[in-house]
């Protein structure tokens, strides 16, 4: 009866109401036996949203409608749902070859990188730091960050780690932002980066203790 409630609501405010409440418990309830019953009950509700919105703007839409659409393909990508995915990885790769011609709204930019990573982490993790380092748009570099930060390949992480504090590649004011993706991905990389500050700890009050302090 619930999910039938669901289904009734076609506003914009009640769906990003929805999505955020969800994708927070999709964090929380990540390491649960019952996370796959999760995953199946998000799909089940946003797959006809999806098939509505679609992937592309159509004429004369309302602006939060591509906010939705970022969030409806967001929160299937959330439940690994395998063509979705495949199709975001398509069409970051498309924007990667030739980003003029193939060009990603700004709403729907972030999302369609995280999904990607979800598809083919290694190659797209490469595409994303290539991004990055070449971009000269901050909101890009941004996205690139994030998503980089929500990689949940264990290997991975001590790189991403060295990338942020060493790399001399991440400003200082942009470090919290893989950080918090990397923690709130898997339970792994929460933990690489609480050893991390443990390990580190010195380090980390030389360099950053005054910004700290003033925040």
């Amino acid at each position: 009866r619930l999910l039938t409630m669901f289904f009734s609501f076609a506003e914009y405010d009640v769906w990003q109401e929805i999505s955020e409440n969800l994708s927070a418990l999709a964090s929380i309830f990540r390491s649960e036996p019952f996370f796959e019953k999760l995953h199946r009950f998000i799909k089940k509700l946003y797959s006809r949203q999806f098939q509505t919105l679609g992937w592309e703007a159509k004429e004369g839409e309302a602006g939060r409608i591509g906010t939705l659409r970022a969030t409806v393909i967001s929160m299937l990508g959330i439940a690994q749902d395998h063509d979705v995915l495949k199709q975001a990885y398509d069409l970051f790769m498309s924007h990667k070859a030739d980003p003029e011609r193939v060009a990603l709204a700004g709403d729907l930019r972030e999302t369609v990188f995280r999904c990607a990573l979800r598809h083919k982490e290694d190659l797209t993790y490469a595409a994303l730091k290539d991004i990055y380092e070449s971009s000269s748009f901050p909101e890009e570099q941004r996205n690139c960050l994030l998503v980089m930060g929500s990689v949940k390949d264990s290997a991975r992480h001590a790189e991403m780690l060295e990338y942020v504090f060493n790399s001399g590649k991440v400003r200082s004011q942009d470090i919290a932002m893989p950080l918090g993706s990397l923690s709130g991905t898997t339970d792994e990389g929460a933990r690489a980066v609480w050893t991390h500050f443990k390990e580190n700890f010195s380090m980390l009050q030389k360099n950053f203790g005054g910004m700290w302090a003033a925040v």
